[in-house]
Protein backbone atom coordinates (compact mmCIF):
# COMPACT_ATOMS: atom_id res chain seq x y z
CA UNK A 1 0.00 0.00 0.00
CA UNK A 2 0.84 3.32 -0.68
CA UNK A 3 0.83 6.24 1.73
CA UNK A 4 1.21 10.08 1.58
CA UNK A 5 3.36 11.45 4.49
CA UNK A 6 6.27 14.14 5.02
CA UNK A 7 9.24 13.95 6.68
CA UNK A 8 8.13 14.77 10.41
CA UNK A 9 5.91 11.63 9.72
CA UNK A 10 8.58 9.83 8.83
CA UNK A 11 10.65 10.59 11.44
CA UNK A 12 8.31 10.89 14.41
CA UNK A 13 5.76 7.90 13.80
CA UNK A 14 7.54 5.59 10.84
CA UNK A 15 10.40 4.87 12.12
CA UNK A 16 9.81 4.82 16.17
CA UNK A 17 6.87 1.70 15.44
CA UNK A 18 9.74 0.21 13.31
CA UNK A 19 7.55 0.34 10.27
CA UNK A 20 9.53 -0.80 6.71
CA UNK A 21 9.15 1.18 4.08
CA UNK A 22 10.24 2.19 0.80
CA UNK A 23 10.10 6.01 -1.02
CA UNK A 24 8.55 6.15 -3.87
CA UNK A 25 7.86 9.52 -5.24
CA UNK A 26 8.02 13.17 -4.35
CA UNK A 27 4.90 15.21 -4.67
CA UNK A 28 3.20 18.73 -3.90
CA UNK A 29 -0.13 17.59 -2.37
CA UNK A 30 -2.49 20.96 -3.34
CA UNK A 31 -5.66 21.21 -1.65
CA UNK A 32 -5.18 19.22 1.48
CA UNK A 33 -2.86 20.01 4.90
CA UNK A 34 -0.91 18.09 7.04
CA UNK A 35 -2.31 17.88 10.83
CA UNK A 36 -1.32 16.24 14.25
CA UNK A 37 -3.34 15.19 16.95
CA UNK A 38 -2.10 14.83 20.90
CA UNK A 39 -0.71 12.03 20.29
CA UNK A 40 1.11 12.78 17.57
CA UNK A 41 -1.13 10.93 15.07
CA UNK A 42 -1.52 12.48 11.66
CA UNK A 43 -4.15 13.28 9.26
CA UNK A 44 -5.09 15.32 6.17
CA UNK A 45 -7.41 18.02 6.09
CA UNK A 46 -8.41 19.69 3.00
CA UNK A 47 -7.80 23.22 2.78
CA UNK A 48 -8.75 25.31 -0.47
CA UNK A 49 -5.29 27.32 -0.82
CA UNK A 50 -2.74 24.84 0.91
CA UNK A 51 -0.32 23.32 -1.35
CA UNK A 52 2.32 21.40 0.11
CA UNK A 53 5.43 19.25 -0.02
CA UNK A 54 5.09 15.61 0.62
CA UNK A 55 6.35 11.74 0.23
CA UNK A 56 4.78 8.75 -0.96
CA UNK A 57 6.05 5.73 0.70
CA UNK A 58 5.07 1.84 -0.33
CA UNK A 59 4.17 0.30 3.37
CA UNK A 60 4.06 -3.60 3.54
CA UNK A 61 1.33 -5.45 4.88
CA UNK A 62 2.29 -5.72 8.11
CA UNK A 63 3.29 -2.01 8.35
CA UNK A 64 0.01 -0.99 7.24
CA UNK A 65 -1.82 -3.00 10.26
CA UNK A 66 0.48 -1.63 12.49
CA UNK A 67 0.14 2.17 11.15
CA UNK A 68 -4.03 1.30 11.44
CA UNK A 69 -3.16 0.55 14.93
CA UNK A 70 -1.45 3.51 16.02
CA UNK A 71 -4.43 5.95 14.09
CA UNK A 72 -6.87 3.75 15.58
CA UNK A 73 -10.35 2.83 12.98
CA UNK A 74 -11.85 4.72 16.40
CA UNK A 75 -10.62 7.81 15.27
CA UNK A 76 -9.57 7.80 11.68
CA UNK A 77 -10.73 6.54 8.69
CA UNK A 78 -8.24 5.39 5.54
CA UNK A 79 -9.34 6.97 1.80
CA UNK A 80 -8.03 6.91 -1.28
CA UNK A 81 -6.14 10.47 -2.46
CA UNK A 82 -4.47 11.12 -5.90
CA UNK A 83 -4.67 8.07 -7.34
CA UNK A 84 -5.27 4.12 -7.06
CA UNK A 85 -3.97 2.59 -4.01
CA UNK A 86 -2.56 6.09 -2.37
CA UNK A 87 -3.81 6.58 0.67
CA UNK A 88 -4.15 8.97 3.71
CA UNK A 89 -5.92 8.98 7.00
CA UNK A 90 -8.47 11.26 7.80
CA UNK A 91 -10.11 12.49 11.40
CA UNK A 92 -13.83 10.81 12.15
CA UNK A 93 -16.38 13.08 12.47
CA UNK A 94 -16.37 13.04 16.75
CA UNK A 95 -14.20 13.11 19.83
CA UNK A 96 -12.59 9.91 20.72
CA UNK A 97 -14.15 8.97 24.45
CA UNK A 98 -11.64 6.21 25.23
CA UNK A 99 -8.02 6.21 26.35
CA UNK A 100 -5.88 7.09 23.04
CA UNK A 101 -2.66 4.51 22.79
CA UNK A 102 0.71 6.01 22.76
CA UNK A 103 3.50 5.07 20.27
CA UNK A 104 4.98 3.50 23.35
CA UNK A 105 1.87 1.52 24.20
CA UNK A 106 1.47 0.64 20.57
CA UNK A 107 5.07 -0.98 20.66
CA UNK A 108 5.15 -2.30 23.92
CA UNK A 109 1.48 -4.47 23.24
CA UNK A 110 3.56 -5.92 19.48
CA UNK A 111 6.31 -7.28 21.28
CA UNK A 112 3.97 -9.00 24.06
CA UNK A 113 2.41 -10.60 21.29
CA UNK A 114 2.39 -14.56 21.73
CA UNK A 115 -0.88 -15.38 18.87
CA UNK A 116 -3.31 -14.13 17.10
CA UNK A 117 -1.65 -10.57 16.39
CA UNK A 118 -3.08 -9.22 13.28
CA UNK A 119 -6.83 -10.11 13.35
CA UNK A 120 -10.46 -8.30 14.19
CA UNK A 121 -12.00 -9.49 17.98
CA UNK A 122 -15.14 -9.69 18.87
CA UNK A 123 -16.58 -11.23 22.34
CA UNK A 124 -20.21 -11.64 22.26
CA UNK A 125 -22.24 -12.40 25.57
CA UNK A 126 -25.85 -13.45 25.44
CA UNK A 127 -28.40 -11.41 27.53
CA UNK A 128 -31.33 -9.91 28.38
CA UNK A 129 -32.20 -6.40 29.69
CA UNK A 130 -33.53 -6.22 33.07
CA UNK A 131 -37.33 -5.60 33.73
CA UNK A 132 -38.54 -2.40 32.72
CA UNK A 133 -35.68 -1.80 30.51
CA UNK A 134 -36.17 -1.75 26.38
CA UNK A 135 -34.09 -0.90 23.59
CA UNK A 136 -35.41 2.94 24.00
CA UNK A 137 -33.11 3.25 27.18
CA UNK A 138 -30.11 2.73 25.21
CA UNK A 139 -28.19 5.64 25.10
CA UNK A 140 -26.61 5.35 21.96
CA UNK A 141 -23.22 6.62 20.08
CA UNK A 142 -22.91 7.79 16.64
CA UNK A 143 -19.70 6.64 14.59
CA UNK A 144 -19.38 6.11 11.03
CA UNK A 145 -17.78 2.63 11.37
CA UNK A 146 -20.53 1.56 13.81
CA UNK A 147 -23.02 3.18 10.74
CA UNK A 148 -21.43 0.75 8.58
CA UNK A 149 -21.79 -2.22 10.42
CA UNK A 150 -25.36 -1.55 11.39
CA UNK A 151 -26.26 -0.35 7.87
CA UNK A 152 -24.30 -3.89 6.42
CA UNK A 153 -26.69 -6.08 9.34
CA UNK A 154 -29.47 -4.33 7.83
CA UNK A 155 -29.13 -4.87 4.63
CA UNK A 156 -28.19 -8.68 4.90
CA UNK A 157 -31.18 -9.67 7.02
CA UNK A 158 -33.28 -8.41 4.63
CA UNK A 159 -31.57 -9.60 1.19
CA UNK A 160 -30.78 -13.07 2.63
CA UNK A 161 -33.04 -13.87 5.35
CA UNK A 162 -37.36 -14.50 4.67
CA UNK A 163 -37.82 -15.08 8.53
CA UNK A 164 -39.91 -11.69 9.79
CA UNK A 165 -38.59 -12.88 13.17
CA UNK A 166 -35.03 -12.40 12.73
CA UNK A 167 -36.09 -8.39 11.35
CA UNK A 168 -36.52 -7.51 14.86
CA UNK A 169 -32.96 -7.36 15.36
CA UNK A 170 -31.72 -3.98 15.68
CA UNK A 171 -28.36 -2.92 16.47
CA UNK A 172 -26.64 0.17 18.94
CA UNK A 173 -23.76 1.46 19.58
CA UNK A 174 -23.54 1.72 23.25
CA UNK A 175 -20.04 3.64 23.02
CA UNK A 176 -16.16 3.28 22.86
CA UNK A 177 -14.47 0.50 25.47
CA UNK A 178 -10.83 -0.13 26.62
CA UNK A 179 -10.16 -3.84 27.09
CA UNK A 180 -7.87 -3.89 29.89
CA UNK A 181 -5.60 -6.21 31.32
CA UNK A 182 -4.17 -4.30 34.47
CA UNK A 183 -1.78 -6.75 36.07
CA UNK A 184 0.18 -6.76 32.79
CA UNK A 185 -0.76 -2.77 31.66
CA UNK A 186 -2.01 -4.00 28.60
CA UNK A 187 -4.83 -1.80 27.05
CA UNK A 188 -6.70 -2.12 23.63
CA UNK A 189 -9.91 -0.15 22.22
CA UNK A 190 -12.82 -1.07 20.50
CA UNK A 191 -16.67 -0.30 20.08
CA UNK A 192 -19.42 -2.06 22.54
CA UNK A 193 -22.33 -2.64 20.54
CA UNK A 194 -25.66 -4.70 21.38
CA UNK A 195 -27.66 -6.61 19.12
CA UNK A 196 -31.67 -6.37 20.81
CA UNK A 197 -34.33 -8.51 19.61
CA UNK A 198 -37.40 -6.62 20.02
CA UNK A 199 -40.03 -9.29 20.71
CA UNK A 200 -38.33 -11.22 23.35
CA UNK A 201 -35.74 -8.33 24.66
CA UNK A 202 -32.98 -10.86 24.33
CA UNK A 203 -29.48 -9.40 23.65
CA UNK A 204 -26.15 -10.47 22.76
CA UNK A 205 -23.99 -7.57 24.16
CA UNK A 206 -20.02 -7.35 21.76
CA UNK A 207 -16.64 -5.78 22.48
CA UNK A 208 -15.39 -5.95 19.26
CA UNK A 209 -11.92 -5.06 19.00
CA UNK A 210 -10.49 -3.87 15.93
CA UNK A 211 -6.78 -4.53 14.82
CA UNK A 212 -5.94 -6.43 17.86
CA UNK A 213 -1.99 -5.30 18.93
CA UNK A 214 -1.11 -7.74 21.23
CA UNK A 215 -2.15 -10.92 20.62
CA UNK A 216 -6.10 -12.14 20.68
CA UNK A 217 -4.87 -15.43 23.00
CA UNK A 218 -3.79 -13.01 25.57
CA UNK A 219 -7.44 -11.13 25.34
CA UNK A 220 -9.27 -14.51 25.14
CA UNK A 221 -7.27 -15.79 27.92
CA UNK A 222 -8.52 -13.34 30.27
CA UNK A 223 -11.90 -13.15 28.82
CA UNK A 224 -12.24 -16.66 29.54
CA UNK A 225 -11.15 -16.56 33.13
CA UNK A 226 -13.30 -13.39 33.41
CA UNK A 227 -10.09 -10.81 34.20
CA UNK A 228 -10.70 -8.23 31.70
CA UNK A 229 -11.62 -5.06 33.00
CA UNK A 230 -14.12 -2.73 31.08
CA UNK A 231 -13.70 0.99 30.64
CA UNK A 232 -16.86 2.42 29.42
CA UNK A 233 -18.01 6.58 29.71
CA UNK A 234 -14.63 7.00 32.16
CA UNK A 235 -16.05 3.68 34.75
CA UNK A 236 -14.29 0.63 35.43
CA UNK A 237 -16.11 -2.25 35.04
CA UNK A 238 -14.44 -5.23 36.54
CA UNK A 239 -15.23 -8.30 34.72
CA UNK A 240 -18.29 -8.93 32.90
CA UNK A 241 -20.92 -9.53 34.62
CA UNK A 242 -20.10 -5.87 36.62
CA UNK A 243 -20.16 -4.48 33.15
CA UNK A 244 -23.71 -5.91 32.34
CA UNK A 245 -24.53 -4.94 35.88
CA UNK A 246 -23.88 -1.20 34.97
CA UNK A 247 -25.79 -1.50 31.89
CA UNK A 248 -28.88 -3.56 33.31
CA UNK A 249 -28.47 -6.38 31.69
CA UNK A 250 -28.62 -10.42 32.58
CA UNK A 251 -26.47 -13.03 32.15
CA UNK A 252 -28.03 -15.76 30.04
CA UNK A 253 -26.19 -18.74 27.69
CA UNK A 254 -23.01 -19.17 27.78
CA UNK A 255 -20.16 -16.12 26.36
CA UNK A 256 -17.92 -17.00 22.96
CA UNK A 257 -15.76 -14.74 20.82
CA UNK A 258 -14.85 -14.38 17.08
CA UNK A 259 -12.08 -13.93 15.69
CA UNK A 260 -11.11 -12.70 12.12
CA UNK A 261 -7.63 -12.75 10.90
CA UNK A 262 -4.71 -12.84 8.03
CA UNK A 263 -3.33 -16.35 6.61
CA UNK A 264 0.22 -15.61 8.49
CA UNK A 265 -0.40 -17.82 11.39
CA UNK A 266 0.29 -20.73 12.05
CA UNK A 267 -1.57 -24.12 13.09
CA UNK A 268 -0.17 -24.23 16.67
CA UNK A 269 -1.72 -20.58 17.17
CA UNK A 270 -5.31 -21.40 15.64
CA UNK A 271 -5.01 -24.00 18.33
CA UNK A 272 -4.20 -22.40 21.39
CA UNK A 273 -6.83 -19.73 19.98
CA UNK A 274 -9.82 -22.27 19.79
CA UNK A 275 -8.89 -23.18 23.28
CA UNK A 276 -8.75 -19.61 24.47
CA UNK A 277 -5.37 -20.29 26.28
CA UNK A 278 -2.07 -17.84 25.42
CA UNK A 279 0.25 -20.01 27.11
CA UNK A 280 -0.32 -23.47 27.28
CA UNK A 281 1.04 -26.22 29.81
CA UNK A 282 1.70 -28.21 26.92
CA UNK A 283 0.66 -29.31 23.26
CA UNK A 284 -2.60 -28.92 23.07
CA UNK A 285 -4.62 -31.88 21.33
CA UNK A 286 -7.76 -33.73 21.34
CA UNK A 287 -10.60 -32.27 19.44
CA UNK A 288 -8.59 -28.61 18.78
CA UNK A 289 -6.09 -30.33 17.21
CA UNK A 290 -8.85 -31.94 14.93
CA UNK A 291 -10.38 -29.12 14.19
CA UNK A 292 -7.72 -27.70 12.51
CA UNK A 293 -6.74 -30.58 10.73
CA UNK A 294 -9.85 -32.06 9.16
CA UNK A 295 -12.52 -29.56 10.29
CA UNK A 296 -12.16 -26.44 8.34
CA UNK A 297 -16.33 -26.06 7.92
CA UNK A 298 -15.75 -23.03 5.25
CA UNK A 299 -18.21 -22.96 1.99
CA UNK A 300 -15.75 -20.51 0.02
CA UNK A 301 -11.95 -20.80 -0.99
CA UNK A 302 -11.51 -17.17 0.74
CA UNK A 303 -11.04 -18.33 4.36
CA UNK A 304 -10.72 -21.48 6.11
CA UNK A 305 -12.91 -21.19 8.87
CA UNK A 306 -12.28 -22.87 12.60
CA UNK A 307 -14.90 -23.40 15.95
CA UNK A 308 -14.78 -24.70 19.15
CA UNK A 309 -17.48 -24.40 21.22
CA UNK A 310 -16.05 -21.29 22.62
CA UNK A 311 -14.44 -19.51 19.28
CA UNK A 312 -14.73 -19.48 15.91
CA UNK A 313 -11.59 -18.22 13.89
CA UNK A 314 -11.67 -16.99 10.31
CA UNK A 315 -8.45 -17.03 8.50
CA UNK A 316 -8.81 -14.78 5.73
CA UNK A 317 -6.53 -15.50 2.48
CA UNK A 318 -7.31 -11.40 1.64
CA UNK A 319 -7.25 -9.94 5.08
CA UNK A 320 -7.95 -6.54 3.32
CA UNK A 321 -5.73 -3.23 3.99
CA UNK A 322 -8.98 -0.95 4.08
CA UNK A 323 -10.70 -1.56 7.87
CA UNK A 324 -14.00 -0.35 6.80
CA UNK A 325 -14.28 -2.47 4.15
CA UNK A 326 -13.17 -5.51 6.25
CA UNK A 327 -15.50 -4.89 8.94
CA UNK A 328 -18.36 -4.78 6.38
CA UNK A 329 -17.26 -8.35 5.26
CA UNK A 330 -17.60 -10.20 8.75
CA UNK A 331 -21.06 -9.00 8.89
CA UNK A 332 -22.35 -12.26 7.49
CA UNK A 333 -20.73 -14.79 10.05
CA UNK A 334 -21.32 -12.88 13.35
CA UNK A 335 -25.07 -12.19 12.68
CA UNK A 336 -25.15 -16.21 12.22
CA UNK A 337 -23.61 -16.41 16.19
CA UNK A 338 -25.88 -13.56 17.10
CA UNK A 339 -28.96 -16.02 16.13
CA UNK A 340 -27.14 -19.12 18.20
CA UNK A 341 -26.02 -16.52 21.23
CA UNK A 342 -30.11 -15.11 21.38
CA UNK A 343 -31.54 -18.93 21.35
CA UNK A 344 -29.18 -20.16 23.81
CA UNK A 345 -29.75 -17.21 25.81
CA UNK A 346 -33.41 -17.62 25.60
CA UNK A 347 -33.06 -21.57 26.30
CA UNK A 348 -31.36 -20.54 29.67
CA UNK A 349 -33.69 -18.66 30.63
CA UNK A 350 -36.77 -21.21 30.38
CA UNK A 351 -34.64 -23.20 31.95
CA UNK A 352 -33.85 -21.04 35.14
CA UNK A 353 -37.86 -20.18 35.07
CA UNK A 354 -38.98 -23.73 35.40
CA UNK A 355 -36.48 -24.56 37.90
CA UNK A 356 -37.93 -21.39 39.87
CA UNK A 357 -41.18 -22.70 39.07
CA UNK A 358 -40.62 -25.59 40.20
CA UNK A 359 -39.01 -24.09 43.91
CA UNK A 360 -42.01 -22.27 43.67
CA UNK A 361 -44.68 -25.25 43.55
CA UNK A 362 -42.82 -27.43 46.36
CA UNK A 363 -42.82 -24.67 48.68
CA UNK A 364 -46.42 -22.95 47.65
CA UNK A 365 -48.43 -26.06 46.37
CA UNK A 366 -50.08 -23.33 44.77
CA UNK A 367 -51.64 -23.30 40.61
CA UNK A 368 -48.40 -22.16 38.44
CA UNK A 369 -50.70 -22.13 35.02
CA UNK A 370 -49.83 -18.81 34.72
CA UNK A 371 -45.97 -19.18 34.71
CA UNK A 372 -46.37 -22.60 32.77
CA UNK A 373 -48.22 -21.02 30.16
CA UNK A 374 -45.83 -18.22 29.83
CA UNK A 375 -43.27 -19.94 29.81
CA UNK A 376 -44.77 -22.73 27.36
CA UNK A 377 -45.08 -18.99 24.92
CA UNK A 378 -41.15 -18.46 25.53
CA UNK A 379 -39.98 -21.61 24.30
CA UNK A 380 -42.19 -21.33 21.57
CA UNK A 381 -40.40 -17.98 20.56
CA UNK A 382 -37.12 -19.32 21.36
CA UNK A 383 -36.82 -22.21 18.98
CA UNK A 384 -37.72 -19.53 16.00
CA UNK A 385 -33.99 -18.16 16.44
CA UNK A 386 -32.91 -21.19 14.66
CA UNK A 387 -35.00 -21.10 11.73
CA UNK A 388 -32.29 -21.56 9.08
CA UNK A 389 -34.49 -22.55 6.59
CA UNK A 390 -35.47 -19.14 5.96
CA UNK A 391 -32.22 -18.39 4.98
CA UNK A 392 -32.55 -17.74 0.78
CA UNK A 393 -29.15 -18.70 -0.46
CA UNK A 394 -28.46 -22.57 -0.41
CA UNK A 395 -24.63 -21.85 0.36
CA UNK A 396 -25.54 -19.02 3.58
CA UNK A 397 -27.88 -21.57 4.85
CA UNK A 398 -25.22 -24.38 4.38
CA UNK A 399 -22.49 -22.14 6.31
CA UNK A 400 -25.07 -21.23 9.29
CA UNK A 401 -26.03 -24.77 9.74
CA UNK A 402 -21.98 -25.50 10.03
CA UNK A 403 -21.35 -22.96 12.35
CA UNK A 404 -24.28 -23.73 14.70
CA UNK A 405 -23.41 -27.26 14.49
CA UNK A 406 -19.91 -26.57 15.83
CA UNK A 407 -20.63 -24.02 18.40
CA UNK A 408 -22.67 -26.57 20.23
CA UNK A 409 -26.07 -25.87 19.01
CA UNK A 410 -27.33 -29.23 19.72
CA UNK A 411 -26.65 -29.01 23.09
CA UNK A 412 -29.21 -25.85 22.96
CA UNK A 413 -31.30 -28.18 21.34
CA UNK A 414 -30.69 -31.23 24.63
CA UNK A 415 -31.75 -28.16 27.33
CA UNK A 416 -34.46 -27.74 25.49
CA UNK A 417 -35.62 -30.82 25.23
CA UNK A 418 -34.78 -30.72 28.99
CA UNK A 419 -36.67 -27.87 29.25
CA UNK A 420 -39.85 -29.30 27.58
CA UNK A 421 -39.67 -32.63 29.54
CA UNK A 422 -39.64 -30.56 32.73
CA UNK A 423 -42.67 -28.29 31.81
CA UNK A 424 -44.90 -31.47 30.58
CA UNK A 425 -44.24 -32.61 34.29
CA UNK A 426 -45.08 -29.33 35.91
CA UNK A 427 -48.13 -29.15 33.70
CA UNK A 428 -49.16 -32.56 34.89
CA UNK A 429 -48.16 -31.72 38.51
CA UNK A 430 -50.34 -28.31 38.13
CA UNK A 431 -53.16 -29.99 36.68
CA UNK A 432 -52.88 -32.57 39.17
CA UNK A 433 -53.64 -29.64 41.95
CA UNK A 434 -55.86 -27.81 40.15
CA UNK A 435 -57.96 -31.05 40.32
CA UNK A 436 -57.04 -31.61 43.80
CA UNK A 437 -58.41 -27.88 44.65
CA UNK A 438 -62.15 -28.46 42.72
CA UNK A 439 -62.32 -31.16 44.43
CA UNK A 440 -62.03 -30.07 47.65
CA UNK A 441 -64.23 -27.17 46.93
CA UNK A 442 -66.86 -29.77 45.24
CA UNK A 443 -66.25 -31.79 48.71
CA UNK A 444 -66.55 -28.89 50.93
CA UNK A 445 -69.91 -27.82 49.15
CA UNK A 446 -71.16 -31.25 49.75
CA UNK A 447 -70.25 -31.01 53.14
CA UNK A 448 -71.73 -27.85 53.63
CA UNK A 449 -75.25 -29.18 52.65
CA UNK A 450 -74.92 -32.46 54.29
CA UNK A 451 -74.25 -30.54 57.68
CA UNK A 452 -77.12 -28.61 57.09
CA UNK A 453 -79.70 -31.71 56.98
CA UNK A 454 -77.52 -33.11 59.94
CA UNK A 455 -78.14 -30.56 61.94
CA UNK A 456 -81.61 -30.37 61.37
CA UNK A 457 -81.92 -33.94 62.18
CA UNK A 458 -79.63 -33.58 64.99
CA UNK A 459 -81.67 -30.83 66.57
CA UNK A 460 -85.43 -32.09 66.17
CA UNK A 461 -83.88 -35.78 67.68
CA UNK A 462 -82.60 -33.60 70.52
CA UNK A 463 -85.02 -31.53 71.12
CA UNK A 464 -87.18 -34.33 71.84
CA UNK A 465 -85.49 -35.92 74.65
CA UNK A 466 -84.48 -32.56 76.43
CA UNK A 467 -86.84 -29.98 74.94
CA UNK A 468 -84.64 -27.27 74.78
CA UNK A 469 -84.47 -25.28 71.79
CA UNK A 470 -80.79 -24.03 72.72
CA UNK A 471 -79.45 -26.28 74.50
CA UNK A 472 -80.25 -28.62 71.42
CA UNK A 473 -78.65 -26.25 68.71
CA UNK A 474 -75.18 -26.17 70.73
CA UNK A 475 -75.27 -30.10 70.83
CA UNK A 476 -75.51 -30.54 67.58
CA UNK A 477 -73.38 -28.02 66.47
CA UNK A 478 -70.68 -29.75 68.54
CA UNK A 479 -71.62 -32.84 66.70
CA UNK A 480 -70.72 -31.42 63.51
CA UNK A 481 -67.94 -29.69 64.22
CA UNK A 482 -66.72 -32.67 65.47
CA UNK A 483 -67.89 -34.94 62.18
CA UNK A 484 -65.87 -32.13 60.38
CA UNK A 485 -62.72 -32.80 62.17
CA UNK A 486 -62.73 -35.99 61.54
CA UNK A 487 -63.88 -35.27 57.35
CA UNK A 488 -60.17 -32.87 57.59
CA UNK A 489 -58.01 -35.56 59.42
CA UNK A 490 -58.96 -38.43 56.76
CA UNK A 491 -58.52 -36.04 53.87
CA UNK A 492 -55.30 -34.76 55.01
CA UNK A 493 -54.30 -38.71 55.64
CA UNK A 494 -55.61 -39.55 52.18
CA UNK A 495 -53.47 -36.85 50.62
CA UNK A 496 -50.11 -37.19 52.72
CA UNK A 497 -50.35 -40.96 51.21
CA UNK A 498 -51.05 -39.75 47.70
CA UNK A 499 -48.04 -37.41 48.05
CA UNK A 500 -45.76 -40.21 49.54
CA UNK A 501 -46.85 -42.85 46.52
CA UNK A 502 -46.08 -39.46 44.05
CA UNK A 503 -42.19 -39.25 45.85
CA UNK A 504 -41.78 -43.01 45.80
CA UNK A 505 -42.90 -43.12 41.99
CA UNK A 506 -40.69 -39.83 40.86
CA UNK A 507 -37.60 -41.51 42.92
CA UNK A 508 -38.35 -45.07 41.09
CA UNK A 509 -38.42 -43.14 37.78
CA UNK A 510 -35.33 -41.61 38.47
CA UNK A 511 -33.42 -44.42 39.14
CA UNK A 512 -34.54 -45.85 36.01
Amino acid sequence: MHLIVNNRIIDDIIKPLNIQFEHVNDIKLNGYKICFDEKNRFYLETSRDESIDAKIISVTNNGVYKLDAFESAIDFKKLEVLEKDTYSYFKVSKNSSSDILSLEDINSNFASNMGMNHCDLNLLIPCKTKKGITDKDFITYNHELSLLRANGFAKMIKEEFGNEYFKKIVRYLLGEVNVIIKDEGFNARGFLEIAYHQDTKICVLEIYIPNVTFGANKILSNYLSDKLIFKHKNVESNGINDLLERLELRPFGRRRSMVFCDNNVTKREIINTLANEEIPMGKIGGTFLENVNNENIAIYDTAEVYVSRSTMIEVEKDFVENYYVRYEYEVLETFFVELILMQDAAMDKIYKNLLSAQDSEITTKGNNSGVIDEISFDMSKATRFADFESINFPTVRESAYRIAKKFGIDSVYEKYEENKSILQDMIAVNRREIERQENEIKNNFLFLISAISLFGMISGIVDNFINNVKISYILSLVAISLAYILYRYLLKKNSDTDSKNEQTTGANNEEN
